[in-house]
């Protein structure tokens, strides 16, 4: 019905932004690494601790666009969601969110078993809104990831100790928190919010 058609469209323009956020992503840090690397000579010439520095920081940029890079190509090849382990997937988006944000994510995954793969699509779907969210609003100094897949079903928790906010409040309009509830609901999983205002 409409209901099920503007859901769909929201998912398609999630995506959309997604792949722009990525690409623009990708784009800005290899500029700024080629800029970097430019001066790097100069800068290294002056004072080799500000260049090892600045050495350090090319290399987080250059990891982060490579990170980026698989990301995206997630999103230009979905089929890469079904054919790749759920493991390997979460690491990419990990590795995504701490060069991003520096803020380190810890995944601990067992995955004894491979998930249907519409359930494998949103819990992965899942694990990225809800981790935009962390680098966007929650004012994080770390995240952990915690995936575990058996024969009887799988359970996917992302914790952080950030501001946290009250589920009360925005669960209704907040569009990430929106598109989380749907991706669950479409494949039977429970889908639980739990936060608190300070505790993340």
């Amino acid at each position: 019905g409409m209901r099920e058609q503007a859901l769909q469209n929201a998912v398609k323009l999630e995506r959309n932004r997604l792949g722009r956020d990525l690409h623009d992503s990708v784009s800005q840090a290899l500029y700024t690494a080629n800029l970097m690397a430019d001066t790097l000579p100069t800068v290294w010439e002056r004072d080799p601790s500000k260049g090892l520095q600045q050495l350090n920081d090319i290399q987080r940029m250059v990891k982060l666009a490579l990170a980026e890079m698989r990301a995206l190509l997630v999103e230009l090849r979905p089929v890469v969601l079904v054919e790749s382990s759920l493991n390997d997937l979460l690491s990419q988006l990990a590795n995504v969110v701490s060069y991003r944000s520096k803020i380190p994510v810890e995944l601990v995954a067992h995955e004894r078993a491979r998930l249907p793969k519409e359930v494998q699509v949103s819990f992965y779907r899942i694990a990225q809104e809800a981790l935009n969210n962390v680098m966007k609003y929650s004012g994080a100094n770390e995240v952990k990831i915690e995936l575990s897949v058996h024969a009887l079903g799988g359970l996917l928790r992302i914790r952080d100790d950030g501001r946290g906010f009250d589920p009360a409040t925005v669960t209704g309009t907040h569009m990430g928190l929106r598109i989380m509830r749907e991706r669950a609901s479409e494949v039977g999983a429970d889908l639980k919010i739990q936060s608190q205002i300070g505790t993340g």
